[in-house]
């Protein structure tokens, strides 16, 4: 018999049920306090730090799931880096909607690492989600 992976069957494995309450808990608290998967906390400034600290490094498990709404926010664009200078120069741009358009270099000045641009990224995303402007 064929059974879905999403559905376990309690009499086949007791921990089903746990496990699937465990998802509940653990996805209602990702909804934050705004019952939204795109909330972000704006007093966790040690997140930020991390991020500042170290932006292509490892991260704890709160700062990817502040990434990953940075990131994939609905309301954001596509934010990526472009090397213009082989291992010298690096631009912001914004990734186009249609596959194989070019992108679209933003009007800001190059960068001569690509981790101070990945904080500028970091830095436009926070903005437009909090509204919050963050020191360079």
């Amino acid at each position: 018999l064929w059974q879905r992976a999403s559905q376990p069957d309690p009499a086949r494995n007791p921990g089903a049920e746990f496990l699937a309450a465990a998802r509940r808990i653990k996805m209602s608290a990702a909804l934050g306090e705004e019952g939204s998967m795109h909330s972000i906390d704006p007093r966790r400034r040690d997140l930020i730090e991390e991020f500042k600290r170290n932006p292509a490094g490892r991260h704890s498990g709160d700062l990817r799931r502040l990434l990953n709404t940075l990131r994939t926010h609905p309301g954001l664009p596509p934010y990526i880096l472009v090397c213009t200078r082989a291992q010298l120069e690096w631009r912001l741009a914004t990734k186009a909607q249609a596959r194989g358009a070019p992108v679209e270099l933003l009007d800001v000045p190059p960068f001569g690492d690509p981790l101070d641009a990945e904080w500028a990224v970091f830095r436009l995303r926070w903005h437009a989600l909090t509204g919050e402007d963050l020191a360079p």
